[in-house]
């Protein structure tokens, strides 16, 4: 995300050693709890409704939450 977000699950060793599994722990908690992905959902969230994408979710709070919840769980997914 144009040098902003941290891409803790990548790397460009090729001759990587596997992972432990707490070393998988502490790589699931901290891309878990890293501020970056809310804080661009909650832009992309906000920009939506500027646009009314998608038009039959409308306009308010709650469709503000819906499309945090969509951005959120689509950025998790990348």
């Amino acid at each position: 995300m144009m040098g902003v977000m941290a891409p803790f699950n990548t790397t460009r060793n090729m001759d990587a050693a596997p992972l432990t599994p707490g070393q998988k722990f502490k790589l699931f908690f901290k891309s878990a709890t890293d501020p970056w992905p809310f804080l661009l959902a909650g832009v992309v969230s906000k920009l939506r409704p500027a646009s009314n994408s998608p038009p039959e979710w409308g306009q308010g709070w709650g469709p503000y939450a819906q499309r945090f919840g969509s951005a959120y769980s689509g950025l998790l997914h990348r």
